[in-house]
């Protein structure tokens, strides 16, 4: 199993289980972020993403909307 972190712009990815681990393609990565930061707006062409708000609020754009997500919300993108 794979356990170490990275910084990728402004957030500290904690990476607990990387593709390489299975046969099953899923990477878990823990993102702690600062508030008011977020990643650059971008698209999964070849995945699913699947996040999991631990505290605070994050705002996800899909399609065009805009889905505000608070502690508890699972949302897949």
């Amino acid at each position: 199993m794979t356990s170490c972190q990275i910084w990728c712009l402004n957030t500290l990815v904690g990476i607990h289980e990387s593709e390489a681990d299975g046969n099953d393609g899923i990477s878990v990565l823990e993102h702690r972020a600062p508030f008011g930061d977020s990643p650059p707006l971008h698209v999964h062409h070849t995945e699913d993403e699947i996040s999991h708000i631990l505290e605070g609020e994050f705002p996800f754009k899909i399609a065009g909307e805009i889905i505000r997500c608070g502690p508890g919300r699972i949302l897949r993108t």
